[in-house]
Parts: C-alpha cells; sequence; structure tokens
C-alpha cells in the first residue's frame, strides 16, 4: 500500500511487465470516505465529457479524475475500487478517453466473533478474491484473456 500524503486513501500498485509501467491499481477508501450512495453514483457515471473533471463538483467526480490522473501517470489501464465491503472493477480503454466500471461487489467485513450464516456464504456465486484474480490477469494478459469490457464497449 501507497499511503497519499495528507488524504484518508491508500493506492495499490501491481507492478507491470515493463519498469515504466503499472499493471493495475486499487484505489482503497474508508467508508467514512465514500458511502455507498457516492459509491453507487460512482458507477452510474455515465459519460464523462472533456474538461468535466477538471473542476469535480461530487465525490464520483473527484473519484473518476483522481483515476483518471493516477492510471494515466502510471500508463495503467485496469483498477479497482473498494471500500473493504464493496468493490468495483474498471478498466480505461487504450486512449484512455473511454472506461468500463463494473456493478458494486460485495465482501461483506465482519467482526472476529461474529457466526456467519453458511447458506448466505455458499449462496454468493462470485466473489471477490475471484473477480480480482481475474482482473490481475486480465490485466497483465494471462490466462488469454485477450478483449476486456471497455475493449468491447468500444470496439465496432
Amino acid at each position: 500500500m501507497c499511503p497519499v500524503k495528507d488524504d484518508i486513501f491508500d493506492v495499490v500498485f501491481l507492478p507491470g511487465y515493463r519498469p515504466d509501467r503499472t499493471s493495475m491499481i486499487v484505489l482503497v477508501i474508508p467508508p467514512c470516505a465514500l458511502n455507498n450512495k457516492d459509491f453507487l453514483s460512482f458507477i452510474n457515471t455515465g459519460t464523462v465529457f472533456p474538461g468535466s473533471l477538471d473542476e469535480p463538483a461530487s465525490a464520483s467526480a473527484v473519484m473518476w479524475a483522481l483515476l483518471w490522473d493516477m492510471c494515466s501517470k502510471q500508463k495503467c489501464q485496469y483498477f479497482a475500487v473498494t471500500t473493504y465491503e464493496f468493490w468495483a472493477f474498471g478498466n480505461f480503454n487504450h486512449d484512455m478517453e473511454t472506461a468500463y466500471v463494473s456493478d458494486l461487489f460485495r465482501a461483506p467485513v465482519y467482526a472476529y466473533d461474529v457466526e456467519i450464516e453458511m447458506e448466505w456464504f455458499l449462496a454468493a456465486l462470485v466473489r471477490v478474491p475471484e473477480i480480482l484474480l481475474f482482473w490481475m490477469a486480465a490485466c497483465v494478459g494471462a490466462g488469454g484473456i485477450l478483449r476486456t469490457p471497455c475493449d468491447n464497449e468500444t470496439s465496432s
């Protein structure tokens, strides 16, 4: 983790296959700094026009601006955003002008002494660690993953 000076979030950088690149960025924002409504707004932003993030007015616009700045500086297309319990995964297209972001995925955080209902645990079809590993494989081109959601959106 790389704590950002004077901010309350952290950034995790997954090294790239070349020294001048980062494969994936994970933006870790504590729930006290990003509520669920703002997180939903982030994934439902829709089209962002050039210059519209220069003076962000909302939490979701700040997150998009922050992600674009970090990803463009690190030459990184892939990202994840988490508040520990909720996760979203995304990627920018090759020219960094279009982005895809997933729906929210929940990874419940429990106190160490809480009893978890096994039925709920077994019913979860997709778990965050699986998605995270898929996204990490995609960002380095492992496993024959040649296309990503953003590439699918932009190719015609």
